[in-house]
């Protein structure tokens, strides 16, 4: 799971919370969703966060009826997810939440103590956070397996797009950020309530032509789940975009809006945010590496396996000992001690980028310096290096991810419509209460 800025500034929105003395109903029901409930104080606090987002970043939203019911439902539908990962006994591990914590810290460009910090000034709890990023993760758990199993790819697909590619029908590879207004089709279509929708969709693109800013129009407007963050869906490839919004980003630029576009679910009207290209790589650097491994324990510390490895490097320095002599001896991981002698090519980039970075600037025959990973202290030696062309295999496996992020791309909303549809989902309003 790739935690970008954006998404830290989002779990924000959810724990960056002031005071609020005007919220005196802080247990009140707004919502029943299967065996789970609704807060309205939950509501009301990201609420109250989103308007002071929207204000610090100088937007004027000015539907807070419409943004305070785009938010239940976002609640509505993170229950019903939540729930199911329940049902599929999905747990997430604490290392996997301290990995995503800590990824999130490498990418605001902190250390985790100053990440952690951070949260405290904002008047964040740890553990409220480590909660939300738990949730988060189970959700992104429950829709890959969800949808993975509805996808059907077969080789027949991934043959003729692959030839496209070969016959550069796609050509380069390229990167679109993208933002969305979703308008949903009535679940019962009538002529009436259809034109309402044709209507709201020319209303839309007047309100473009006046210089009303896209991200007030989603907040106000759209659907979609991220509606709220002013309709942005983030970086993706326009070969795994659905086809008719592929067919339509072909032909546009930087900054333009396209749409309407017409699927099973509703209108579309996107707005290219930004857009990179980037060549299909054919080039695939592969390497032979050995390593020695001494580990942590509670006997050995941290500091007394980095003077065994130091050592272990000078009796191999001076020529007292071979490296494979040294895997033999006093390497901890088993495998490298089996493997030394049946070395297989791997490919660089699949590396942890503690190891490939050091991999990269050592010569063929070269020894690391000790690394540190979670482990403990390795040395590792260089022992052969190549680039081979993977043009047919990379460009066979591209197709096919490119027609499963498509065709993921295009069941992910009709799933969530299917899910919601299913729940038993139960709205009270003041009158109700």
């Amino acid at each position: 799971m790739n935690f970008s800025k954006k998404c830290i500034f989002a779990l924000f929105f959810i724990f960056n919370i002031p005071t609020l003395k005007a919220i005196e109903k802080l247990d009140q029901i707004t919502a029943i969703v299967n065996e789970s409930i609704v807060l309205k104080s939950d509501i009301d606090r990201m609420l109250s966060i989103v308007k002071i987002n929207t204000k610090n970043t100088g937007q004027n939203f000015f539907n807070e009826k419409k943004l305070y019911n785009k938010i239940l439902e976002n609640l509505i539908l993170e229950k019903i997810i939540l729930q199911l990962a329940e049902k599929m006994q999905i747990q997430i591990s604490d290392s996997v939440i301290d990995e995503t914590i800590n990824s999130i810290a490498e990418q605001n460009g902190l250390t985790i103590n100053q990440f952690k910090q951070q949260l405290l000034r904002d008047g964040i709890n740890l553990q409220d956070y480590r909660s939300k990023i738990n949730n988060e993760i189970m959700m992104q758990e429950v829709r890959n397996k969800e949808i993975s199993r509805q996808i059907i790819i077969l080789p027949q697909e991934v043959d003729l797009l692959k030839k496209q590619l070969n016959s550069q029908v796609i050509g380069q590879d390229v990167n679109v950020n993208l933002s969305q207004i979703l308008l949903l089709l009535p679940k019962y279509s009538t002529n009436e309530n259809n034109q309402s929708l044709i209507n709201l969709v020319k209303d839309i693109f007047i309100q473009l032509e006046q210089g009303v800013e896209f991200d007030k129009l989603a907040t106000n407007y759209s659907s979609d789940i991220n509606a709220f963050k002013g309709g942005s869906m983030g970086w993706s490839k326009v070969s795994e975009l659905p086809i008719e919004v592929a067919k339509e980003i072909q032909y546009s630029k930087k900054g333009d809006v396209i749409g309407p576009i017409r699927s099973e679910i509703g209108f579309h009207i996107l707005k290219i945010n930004d857009i990179k290209n980037n060549n299909i790589p054919i080039l695939v650097t592969e390497v032979k590496t050995c390593h020695i491994l001494i580990k942590f324990s509670p006997i050995m510390e941290n500091r007394r396996a980095y003077l065994k490895i130091k050592q272990i490097a000078r009796q191999i320095q001076i020529g007292r000992i071979t490296f494979s002599e040294a895997v033999k001896k006093y390497s901890e991981d088993p495998l490298s001690v089996l493997i030394d002698k049946n070395l297989k090519w791997n490919i660089l980039s699949e590396y942890n980028p503690i190891f490939r970075d050091a991999i990269m600037n050592l010569s063929k025959g070269e020894i690391s310096k000790p690394i540190r990973s979670s482990l403990g202290w390795h040395l590792i030696r260089l022992e052969d290096i190549r680039q081979i062309d993977k043009t047919d295999i990379i460009k066979k496996d591209y197709a096919y991810r490119i027609l499963f992020n498509r065709k993921f791309n295009e069941k992910f909303p009709l799933w969530l419509k299917e899910l919601r549809a299913s729940a038993y989902i139960k709205i009270f309003h003041d009158s109700d209460m």
